[in-house]
């Protein structure tokens, strides 16, 4: 497989975006804005140490930082960094950002300073909404590092991904947990999310198959829980989580 191959690829591809494309399509207009807003997020990033569950910035729940939760916002802020600085390597080839990212992986791998992939209000299960969050991303950022990083390192990533968020999914589905087949937006984050990290290791994880052909008709069938137009069964304050889907 020739590595990146999903949403950003090596090798031009009929639907999808090559590294070059992109390259050329930020040089002007809106995409050189969106491009340089991402850079300038990397280049600040590179300044700080990687994000923990106990950490506080402007947006983030005091009490969720003094419990060191692992909520949605400190896990966004560490998944989107990790993707950012991959994206950022892949595309000037500048080695800090990649170093960048592999920072951040290793302390999400850290039972010490992560010590799981769930947010403390979701008991009863082993992984949730978190965990479809950071497999996703760091999926997609391992995709994108590929080349720029050595094969222990590669397992190193594979095999820390697998730990924290695969084998915990699993589990929870052979467990029979409701998720696993909801109408909600579990299904798109942590079912979706981990069958996007199967598309994203490809090859490089013995299950990615299983988790992608889990995660195909359940998706397709999501939509039918969509009325004509658009109409969903849970609140207009979580209208977001379907904008993608």
């Amino acid at each position: 497989m020739t590595r990146p191959h999903i949403l950003v690829t090596a090798d031009p591809i009929d639907g999808l975006r090559s590294v070059e494309e992109i390259r050329r399509n930020i040089r002007s207009g809106h995409a050189k804005r969106l491009w340089e807003s991402q850079l300038t997020l990397a280049n600040e990033e590179l300044k700080r140490s990687p994000y923990e569950p106990g950490d506080i910035f402007p947006g983030r729940d005091l009490m969720s930082a003094r419990h060191a939760n692992r909520d949605y916002t400190i896990v966004h802020r560490a998944g989107t960094r990790t993707l950012r600085a991959a994206l950022a390597c892949l595309i000037t080839e500048d080695t800090r950002y990649r170093d960048d990212a592999l920072a951040q992986m290793e302390a999400l791998f850290d039972t010490n300073r992560w010590p799981e992939w769930r947010d403390l209000a979701h008991t009863g299960m082993n992984i949730d909404l978190r965990a479809g969050q950071l497999s996703r991303s760091l999926s997609l950022a391992y995709d994108w590092l590929h080349p720029f990083i050595s094969p222990d390192q590669r397992q190193s990533i594979v095999d820390g991904i697998d730990r924290c968020g695969i084998q915990p999914y699993l589990k929870d589905v052979a467990d029979g947990v409701g998720w696993a087949n909801g109408t909600n937006n579990w299904m798109t984050c942590v079912v979706g999310g981990h069958g996007i990290a199967g598309l994203a290791l490809g090859e490089d994880h013995p299950r990615s198959k299983e988790l992608v052909d889990y995660a195909h008709p359940r998706l397709n069938a999501y939509f039918d829980n969509y009325g004509p137009e658009g109409e969903f069964n849970e609140s207009v304050s979580y209208a977001n989580a379907h904008a993608l889907p």
